[in-house]
C-alpha cells in the first residue's frame, strides 16, 4: 500500500497543480463580444453633407456566470453604456436604438445650424469612438477608448482615455476609490507625476517646456491606465499646454511609489499588493 501511495503521490501531485491552475484560470476569464454599430445616412444631400458616427465596443458577456458575477458583469455593461449614451440611453432598451435616437439628434442639429449654407459649404463630420479590453484580472478589468473626431473644427480632435472597473462590483473606479485622496496625499501624488514626467524627459533627452506650460499644472487627471505593476497618467495634447504636433503625454509610475497613498481595500491594491 505504501509503494503504491509512493508511485501514485507525483501524479496526484500532477493533477493537484492542474486543477489548481484551472481554476485561477476560471476565475479570471471573462468573455466579452464586439458590438459595433455605423450611422451613416443616405438621405442626406451627398453633395454638401457627409455625416458619419461609428461605435466599436467590447462588452463583457454573462454566461456561464454565477449570480453575483453575472450581477457584476450587468453593472459593467450598463455602466459603459451610460458612458457613452447619456442621456439617450434607457435601462434595458437595445443599444442600437438609442444610438440611432442619439445619431439622428445630432444630424438634425447639424443641418439646423447650416441652414442656407449647405449650398456653397460642404460639411464633414464624424465620430468615431472604439473601446477594447486591455487587462482582466481576478479583481478589476481595464478597458482603452480612443475618440477620433471632426466635428467643425479647423482639424479633427483625438483622445484616449481609460475606465478600470472592479470585477467584483462591476462599479467603475476613479482616483477618489483607489487613493486615500486626503489634500496632502493629492499634492505628494502630483508632485510623484511631475518627477517621473521630468525624468522621462530626460531620458528622452527632450525638453519638458516642450510639452507642458506650467510642470505644476502636471495634476492627477483622472485619465490613468492600470498595467502590472504601474499607473500610467495620459494627458490629452491640448490639457497642458502646446499642441505637440498632436502627441499626448503619458507618465508612468511604478507602483510602489504610490503603494503608501493607497486605499487598502480597492480591487487595484489587491491587484498589485496582494497576488
Amino acid at each position: 500500500m505504501r509503494l503504491l501511495m509512493k508511485r501514485l503521490l507525483p501524479v496526484m501531485l500532477v493533477a493537484a497543480t492542474l486543477l489548481l491552475v484551472s481554476c485561477r484560470e476560471k476565475e479570471h476569464s471573462l468573455m466579452f463580444h464586439l458590438y459595433e454599430y455605423d450611422y451613416n445616412p443616405i438621405d442626406t444631400n451627398p453633395d454638401t453633407v457627409d455625416f458619419c458616427f461609428s461605435l466599436k465596443m467590447q462588452l463583457p458577456v454573462d454566461d456561464g456566470l454565477s449570480k453575483s458575477e453575472r450581477a457584476a458583469v450587468d453593472t459593467m455593461r450598463s455602466s459603459l453604456m451610460h458612458l457613452l449614451l447619456v442621456p439617450y440611453y434607457v435601462e434595458g432598451t437595445e443599444p442600437d436604438e438609442a444610438l440611432h435616437d442619439y445619431c439622428d439628434l445630432l444630424l438634425s442639429k447639424i443641418l439646423n445650424d447650416h441652414d442656407g449654407e449647405l449650398d456653397t459649404t460642404y460639411l464633414d463630420w464624424y465620430m468615431k469612438w472604439q473601446g477594447c479590453v486591455v487587462l482582466v484580472a481576478k479583481e478589476l478589468v481595464v478597458y482603452s477608448c480612443t475618440t477620433d473626431e471632426w466635428t467643425g473644427y479647423i482639424h479633427p480632435m483625438n483622445g484616449q482615455f481609460f475606465l478600470l472597473y472592479d470585477r467584483k462590483t462591476g462599479r467603475l473606479l476613479e482616483e477618489e476609490d483607489i487613493f486615500d485622496f486626503t489634500e496632502e496625499n493629492e499634492r505628494a501624488i502630483a508632485e510623484i507625476i511631475q518627477q517621473n514626467f521630468v525624468t522621462a524627459c530626460r531620458k528622452a533627452e527632450v525638453n519638458e517646456e516642450d510639452y507642458v506650460t506650467d510642470i505644476k499644472e502636471m495634476l492627477p487627471n483622472g485619465n490613468f491606465e492600470v498595467r502590472a505593476d504601474e499607473l500610467v497618467y495620459h494627458y490629452d495634447p491640448y490639457e497642458l499646454g502646446y499642441y505637440n504636433d498632436g502627441e499626448g503625454i503619458e507618465v508612468r509610475i511604478p507602483s510602489y511609489q504610490l503603494e503608501k497613498y493607497m486605499n487598502k481595500k480597492s480591487a487595484l491594491y489587491h491587484y498589485w499588493f496582494k497576488h
